[in-house]
């Protein structure tokens, strides 16, 4: 099912071309994957401090996924700007 792009108004987000747009839904696809084997991981894991292990593994691919989609999407608002020129 292809879906065409209608640019949205989210503040402090440009407008994504198309290329834009595959790359991070090639991440989001890459970011499904990387979950399912974090719940295989959880599943396989009962001691507590490996269960920690798989979390925090979890947490730091999350948060990889999420400066990836960013490195792509360059908002131009956010926690790490100030606003002022």
């Amino acid at each position: 099912m292809t879906t065409e792009h209608k640019p949205t108004d989210i503040k402090g987000y440009r407008p994504l071309d198309q290329q834009e747009l595959a790359r991070i839904n090639r991440l989001k696809r890459t970011e499904e994957k990387l979950r399912d084997m974090c719940d295989e991981l959880e599943a396989a894991v009962n001691e507590g401090s490996t269960r920690r292990w798989a979390a925090l593994a979890r947490t730091h691919l999350e948060i990889g996924m999420m400066f990836a989609i960013k490195a792509i999407a360059r908002p131009d608002m956010s926690l790490g700007k100030n606003g002022r020129s």
